[in-house]
């Protein structure tokens, strides 16, 4: 790595900091490994705090660390010191979508390591465990708590319940379909959002995930349920959305009423900011190449920033095929990605 500090020396940046002990790749690879061995499937309690136990093996005995278990998920977090108001947030996810059990054994092929959420996200995990271990090591006066991209999606996901009333299918005028009506609301919405679901854009786009009624085929439907998961950019809004729904609703008929189940702002993020062209300028220096600026179609963990006005990127070393039975993660570019990080945290002194 020419451009990385396995070769220039921080010290050029930072001022004789003692390196502590930066991560090698064998010690990167045996921790996704293990990490990935976890089938940390969202839902899977046990195994999620199994992992998250791993981790705390792995973070030093000076970190303050809090496990938090909230209803049926628990989350962990460490640094070394104002964990919860840090100078700099380090933000990772330990579950993953349910896979194949060979998915859940990395393999690896030349710079690739395959196995499930390497991509996303199990590789930043043992660069954050060793950023934070490194700062702890050095006594860094800069605060870390164990998220970067310019713009992501924000989400809203709604639960859309219709109630008609039974009757024989042979006398369909007697009673009132639900399943009819979501029909209608998904065809009338579909005229709305769906030519944004035919290619890559950065308007709203809109998936009707689940239509769930009826009890046997010969009954006129009386209740029925529609899940719309909704992706939308900074220019619309969750009210919005909700609003326009709502408004067709109301007009096929009064016995339709919407719910929201997930959202989340999207997230906008000046590049113009100090911090910002420091950071970019930063790992850029450590790949050696010219860092795209640009927007993703997914919805982040960082959306829970936006109201407050928090600058965020997000940035992740070369992967791919995310959720699928290839994913995989570049082994150079997520040692490259951590030398880059290291280099611009201690540059926050």
């Amino acid at each position: 790595m020419a451009q990385g500090m396995r070769s220039l020396s921080v010290s050029d940046r930072i001022g004789m900091v003692k390196i502590y002990k930066l991560m090698k790749k064998e010690e990167f690879i045996s921790q996704i490994a293990k990490l990935v061995s976890f089938e940390t499937v969202t839902g899977n309690v046990a195994e999620n705090s199994e992992a998250l136990s791993y981790v705390e093996s792995l973070i030093s005995k000076d970190a303050e660390v809090k496990r938090i278990k909230n209803k049926d998920a628990e989350i962990l977090i460490a640094g070394n010191s104002n964990i919860m108001t840090p100078d700099v947030g380090y933000m990772v996810h330990m579950d993953v979508v349910a896979g194949k059990p060979e998915q859940f054994k990395v393999s690896i092929k030349a710079d690739k390591i395959f196995g499930r959420g390497t991509s996303d996200m199990k590789f930043s995990i043992p660069i954050g465990i060793s950023l934070l271990n490194q700062l702890i090591a050095t006594k860094s006066k800069i605060t870390f708590s164990l998220a970067f991209v310019n713009k992501a999606k924000g989400v809203c996901q709604l639960v859309i319940t219709a109630k008609g009333s039974p009757a024989h299918a042979s006398r369909p005028w007697v009673g009132r379909n639900a399943l009819d009506m979501l029909s209608t609301l998904s065809v009338e919405l579909l005229k709305i959002y769906g030519k944004n679901n035919i290619k890559e854009n950065w308007n709203t786009t809109m998936n009707t995930g689940q239509i769930q009624g009826g009890i046997s085929i010969n009954q006129v439907c009386p209740v029925a349920v529609m899940k719309v998961d909704f992706r939308y950019p900074e220019t619309d809004s969750i009210e919005k959305i909700t609003k326009t729904v709502s408004g067709i609703a109301a007009k096929i008929s009064n016995n339709i009423t919407i719910e929201k189940a997930s959202t989340g702002l999207p997230t906008f993020t000046n590049t113009d900011l100090f911090v910002v062209k420091d950071f970019l300028k930063t790992m850029e220096k450590a790949y050696g190449k010219k860092i795209v600026v640009t927007h993703t179609y997914g919805a982040s963990d960082a959306r829970h920033f936006a109201k407050f006005n928090v600058p965020v990127l997000m940035m992740k070393p070369m992967g791919g095929e995310i959720h699928s039975e290839t994913e995989w993660v570049s082994i150079s570019s997520s040692l490259k990605f951590y030398d880059g990080l290291l280099e611009f945290i201690y540059g926050q002194n």
